[in-house]
């Protein structure tokens, strides 16, 4: 195989609900697989992570969901990764949480419908957040950045901003209640519209 067939909401594997692992033959020049996840040959891009694939546990307190919601299970981003592709998580079921390391660029629909994410860290490398590379994520709540990111920053009720505080960005599809933007903001960006209308 050279490529990995997927759309803005659908890899290649999404319909493989029990998926845990995915393998690569020796000698695939175009992709290999790392700790059971799809990547490209050069390790820059994560092109589909297993439905069912669980992260690790984490005490972390803000990783922890209610009662009724599954323990904290993170997935740290491999060094070296850059891009997440379109759908490459889409639907996936095992995680909560996603820290994003080095990555620098996330596809459109890279996280569609990963309805049990309820936490995602942008490392300090994020540049470009694709329209639409969250949506359907009805458990998250808020969205955090490391510090020393030129780009961007969250309120204090996790909602994305640009650095300067004058674009929203990323609005966390399970955030409930009233919210009331920066007094800096200019720009809301059109799919944060529609989820801040629900």
């Amino acid at each position: 195989m050279k490529e990995s067939p997927s759309t803005a909401e659908f890899s290649g594997y999404t319909s493989a609900t029990s998926l845990r692992e995915i393998a690569v033959a020796p000698g695939n020049t175009a992709f290999k697989s790392e700790d059971g996840v799809l990547l490209s040959a050069d390790g820059k891009t994560l092109i589909a992570y297993p439905n069912a694939k669980q992260g690790q546990p984490s005490s972390k307190p803000s990783y922890q969901g209610t009662t009724t919601q599954p323990a904290a299970s993170v997935y740290r981003m491999p060094n070296g990764v850059e891009t997440v592709a379109q759908a490459a998580f889409a639907q996936v079921s095992g995680l909560t949480a996603i820290e994003l390391n080095d990555v620098k660029k996330l596809e459109k629909g890279a996280f569609d419908k990963a309805t049990k994410l309820r936490n995602v860290l942008l490392g300090t490398s994020v540049t470009d957040i694709q329209e639409g590379a969250f949506g359907g994520n009805n458990d998250l709540t808020a969205f955090d950045v490391e510090s020393g990111n030129p780009n961007y920053m969250v309120d204090a009720g996790g909602v994305l901003y640009n650095k300067a505080g004058t674009d929203l960005v990323l609005f966390p599809s399970g955030k409930e209640g009233e919210y009331t933007t920066l007094p800096t903001t200019k720009t809301i960006k059109r799919r944060v519209s529609i989820m801040l209308q629900r």
